[in-house]
C-alpha cells in the first residue's frame, strides 16, 4: 500500500502482518471472498467450450476470483488497521487540516488571490 497522506482515524497497528490482516475481516469481506471465488469459479465452467476444458478453465477462473477477492479484503481489513478507513476504536474522523494553522490560513489567502469570486 503506498501511503500519500497522514491516517485519518486512530491507528490500530502502523503495520500489519498478513495473519492480522486476516484476523480483521468483517463478515462481509469473508462473505465477498467466497462469493466470488464460487461465482468466478462457476463462470469459468459455464463458458468452456468444447466440454474437455471446462475442469481447468474453472479452477483457473477460481484462482483469479480467490486471488483477488483475497486483494481486496486484504486492502479493506490493513486500512481500518491503519487508519486510514474507519475502525472498532475511532468513530471519529480527525480533521486533515485545522482552521487555526498558519499554512493554512496562508494557503487559503493564496488561494483566494488566485480564484477571485465570480458573480
Amino acid at each position: 500500500m503506498i501511503l500519500t497522506e497522514s491516517p485519518r482515524f486512530e491507528v490500530i497497528n502502523p503495520r500489519p502482518t498478513l495473519g492480522e490482516t486476516l484476523r480483521e475481516f468483517s463478515l462481509s469481506e469473508w462473505a465477498t471472498w467466497v462469493g466470488v471465488t464460487a461465482a468466478s469459479a462457476s463462470w469459468g465452467y459455464a463458458i468452456a467450450r468444447p466440454r474437455g476444458i471446462r475442469h481447468p478453465s474453472m479452477v483457473f477462473a477460481g484462482a483469479v476470483g480467490f486471488t483477488g477477492a483475497l486483494c481486496h479484503g486484504a486492502i479493506q481489513a490493513q486500512s481500518r488497521l491503519m487508519g486510514y478507513s474507519p475502525n472498532d476504536i475511532s468513530d471519529t474522523q480527525k480533521p486533515l487540516l485545522t482552521v487555526d494553522d498558519e499554512d493554512v490560513s496562508a494557503y487559503l489567502k493564496s488561494y483566494a488571490r488566485r480564484s477571485p469570486p465570480t458573480a
